[in-house]
C-alpha cells in the first residue's frame, strides 16, 4: 500500500490554525506585558494582533466587507468632527489628546476584516475556551497556593527587572478579600485585577454552554469567578442570560443550568469558607466598593455635564480623562464615549461595534461580549478585551461565500496547527 503523500507546506492554513493562539497568547497569557507610558500603557497585543490580521488579508484569508467599511468611516468621521471641535472651540477645563482619537481608531480598525472563504473559523472557540481554561485553573491555584505561603500575584513583586516590560503598574493586580485581609483575591495569575478574571469566566460559561454544549468545565469557571471575589462577571452573566432569554426563550433551560451551578457553588463556598462568604456579600453590599463608583456615579457625572450644548458633538478626544470632577471610578466606555464625543460620536460608534460583533446564530455570545465591554468599565481603549471579544464573534463565525451564503466551518483539535 502507497503511503499517503504529506501535504505540500501551506503558509496560509498555518496562518488561519495559528491566528486564534496568537491572539489568545498575546491577550490572555501575556496581558501583563508591554510598556507602561505616563498613565496609559502599550499592550503586546496593541502591536501583534494588528500584524496577525494583517497577514491573514494579504493571504486572502480575511476580507473587509463593504458595508462594514462604511460603518467604519462614518464612525471615524464623526469622531474626528469631535476633535475638530476641540481644537476650534477648546474647553479651559478639558484636556485635548489626538492620541486619544488615533488609538481608539487604530484598536477599532483592527475589527474591520473578517474571515474569508479560506480561513478556518471552527478552529477558533476552541481554541479560546481551550485558554479560558488555563486561565481559570491557574487562578484556582494561585488563590489556593497564598495558604501554603507561596503569593504569585504580582509578577513584578517577585522579579523586580519586569517592571521594564509590564503594564502592572495602574492596576490592583494584587487587591485583599477587604481592607487589612490577608487574604488575596485571584487574578487567574496571568490577567491584571480580579475582575478581569470574572469576567473571563462569564465568557467561558457563555461560550461552552450554549455555543460548544458542554457543561463539564462548569463548575471550574464557577469557582475561579468565586475566587475572584469580584461581582462584575457576574453582573455580566445575569444581564446577558436575561437579555437571552427574552430573545430566545428556548434558550432557557441552559439558563437555569448556570443558575443552579451558581446556587450550588455559593452554597459550598458558604459552608466551607465562612469567612470568605462574608467578604463576597460585603463586597456585593458596599456602598463605597467597585461597583458603587463604576456604576452608580455614572449618573452624577452626566448630570454634570448635561447642560451644556457640547454633549451633542463632545469636549473632543481625551476630555474625559483629564476631567477632574470624580470621572475616575466611573469610566465605563459609553460615558466616555459621550464625554469625548458627544451624543452624536457615541450613537455612530455603537453602530460599528454592534455590527461588527453581532452574530443572529450566537445571541448569547454576542451579548455577553457587549455587556462585559460596558460593564467592566475602561475597555474602551483597553486591547486585550476588544481584541478577544472580536476573536470570539467575529472570527468563529462562518464566512459567506461571493453570493453572501454561508460556508461551513472545519473543526479541529486547539493544536492541530500544521495538519
Amino acid at each position: 500500500m502507497n503511503r499517503a503523500e504529506p501535504r505540500p507546506w501551506d503558509a496560509g492554513r498555518v496562518l488561519s490554525r495559528a491566528f486564534p493562539h496568537v491572539v489568545c497568547i498575546s491577550c490572555l497569557l501575556l496581558e501583563r506585558f508591554g510598556a507602561t507610558l505616563g498613565a496609559g500603557q502599550i499592550f503586546l497585543c496593541t502591536l501583534v494582533v494588528p500584524v496577525a490580521v494583517g497577514l491573514l488579508v494579504m493571504f486572502r484569508l480575511a476580507r473587509v466587507e463593504p458595508l462594514n467599511l462604511g460603518f467604519f468611516l462614518l464612525m471615524f468621521c464623526g469622531l474626528f468632527i469631535s476633535a475638530i471641535g476641540g481644537v476650534l472651540y477648546p474647553d479651559p477645563e478639558m484636556r485635548f489628546s489626538l492620541l486619544s482619537l488615533i488609538e481608539l481608531g487604530l484598536i477599532y480598525l483592527t475589527l474591520l476584516p473578517s474571515p474569508a472563504a479560506g480561513f478556518d473559523t471552527g478552529h477558533v472557540l476552541p481554541v479560546l475556551i481551550l485558554y479560558l481554561r488555563v486561565v481559570a485553573i491557574a487562578g484556582l491555584v494561585e488563590w489556593a497556593l497564598q495558604f501554603a505561603g507561596l503569593k504569585l500575584f504580582s509578577f513584578t513583586e517577585k522579579a523586580s527587572w519586569l517592571h521594564y516590560v509590564s503594564t502592572e503598574p495602574g492596576y490592583h493586580v494584587v487587591a485583599p478579600i477587604r481592607y487589612g485581609s490577608g487574604i488575596l483575591r485571584s487574578n487567574g495569575f496571568f490577567l491584571l485585577e480580579p475582575a478581569m478574571l470574572s469576567q473571563m469566566m462569564a465568557l467561558a460559561m457563555v461560550v461552552d454552554l450554549f455555543i460548544r454544549r458542554k457543561v463539564r468545565f462548569l463548575p471550574v469557571y464557577a469557582a475561579a469567578l468565586l475566587a475572584s471575589y469580584s461581582g462584575t462577571g457576574v453582573l455580566a452573566l445575569v444581564i446577558a442570560l436575561a437579555l437571552t432569554g427574552l430573545s430566545s426563550p428556548r434558550q432557557l433551560p441552559r439558563i437555569l443550568l448556570i443558575g443552579i451551578v451558581g446556587v450550588v457553588m455559593t452554597s459550598v463556598v458558604a459552608i466551607a469558607l465562612p469567612d470568605q462568604f462574608s467578604s463576597l456579600v460585603d463586597r456585593a453590599s458596599g456602598h463605597d466598593q467597585s461597583g458603587q463608583l463604576r456604576f452608580a456615579s455614572q449618573l452624577t457625572v452626566i448630570q454634570t455635564i448635561a447642560d451644556n450644548a457640547r454633549i451633542v458633538v463632545g469636549f473632543g478626544p481625551g476630555a474625559a480623562d483629564g476631567y477632574a470632577k470624580g470621572i475616575a471610578g466611573s469610566m465605563s466606555p459609553a460615558l466616555k464615549l459621550f464625554f469625548d464625543y458627544g451624543v452624536v460620536g457615541l450613537l455612530l460608534f455603537l453602530a460599528y461595534f454592534v455590527k461588527m460583533l453581532w452574530r443572529n446564530d450566537a445571541r448569547p455570545l454576542s451579548l455577553v461580549c457587549l455587556v462585559l465591554f460596558q460593564v467592566s468599565g475602561g475597555t474602551l481603549v483597553f486591547a486585550p478585551w476588544v481584541f478577544l471579544f472580536g476573536l470570539a464573534c467575529i472570527w468563529s463565525r462562518p464566512p459567506t461565500s461571493a453570493e453572501g451564503r454561508p460556508i461551513a466551518a472545519i473543526n479541529v483539535k486547539p493544536f492541530q496547527v500544521l495538519a
